[in-house]
């Protein structure tokens, strides 16, 4: 693509930007990477989010996809760009979140800090689905498994706390432990343990004497022992946290 010129700028800042027909027809249609920071410098994206703004008559639902359609045909090429304007200069109008987070659906490179900085503060978590949830994490694995770590919070957990055998991972949450484990096996294997500790300390009881039913010193616990004995292959949507981790293990031996 060639360079877009001074004149070519002007022309769409005063008659294309200037007629509700011709402006709809260049966003939804502007492809060149170099068009961006045009953009940015004309408000287009805060002019999209504004509630006092419309360029659909009253159907803000419509810009609000257009600002987030833009975003994301830029995203490959101008990743830094883009994540930047969102943190600084998108306004905080309503539809700012949901356009970051479906921006962040799409984000492939995630060596940004800012990038983790927007999920944390404008990501809404869904406890009934953690589909998207854990496919923007998976898209993280690789440039930040530390970080993607200290984000995992499985459903269940959070749900049922730890007082549950045999804890089961929904399919999208058994592919991110995997892929972590594939990535960065020393630091997923070091989570596991840590976490398979705290359920056992969560759920620890003295087992009973079937001599004189008195409690033993010898414990048992709710939340790992009877996922020892569970399958390790699990089936195609569920299979329990601690199957995945020795499943891992014993790929090693």
């Amino acid at each position: 693509m060639t360079e877009i010129s001074q004149k070519e700028k002007a022309f769409v800042r005063n008659k294309i930007l200037t007629s509700p027909t011709f402006k709809k027809v260049f966003l939804e249609s502007v492809s060149n990477p170099d068009w961006l920071q045009f953009l940015i410098d004309e408000n287009i994206f805060n002019d999209l989010l504004n509630p006092d703004v419309y360029l659909y008559d009253t159907d803000k639902n419509r810009e609000i996809f257009l600002c987030r359609l833009i975003l994301c045909r830029f995203l490959p090429n101008n990743t830094d760009i883009i994540l930047e304007h969102a943190a600084n200069e998108l306004l905080d109008f309503e539809g700012k979140a949901r356009v970051i987070t479906e921006v962040l659906m799409d984000l492939k490179t995630w060596t940004n800090p800012i990038a983790t900085e927007l999920f944390e503060r404008y990501f809404q978590r869904d406890e009934r689905d953690n589909h998207w949830y854990c496919h923007i994490l998976e898209n993280a694995v690789t440039d930040q498994p530390d970080w993607v770590l200290s984000q995992i919070k499985f459903k269940n957990f959070s749900q049922d706390g730890f007082r549950h055998s045999g804890i089961e991972l929904e399919y999208s949450e058994k592919e991110l432990l995997l892929l972590l484990f594939e990535k960065a096996f020393e630091e997923t294997l070091a989570f596991s343990v840590n976490l398979i500790k705290e359920i056992a300390e969560e759920t620890k009881y003295n087992l009973i004497r079937d001599s004189d039913n008195e409690e033993s010193v010898l414990m048992g616990d709710y939340g790992i022992s009877d996922s020892i004995t569970d399958s390790v292959e699990g089936d195609e949507h569920h299979e329990t946290f601690y199957g995945v981790v020795m499943k891992n293990i014993k790929k090693m031996a």
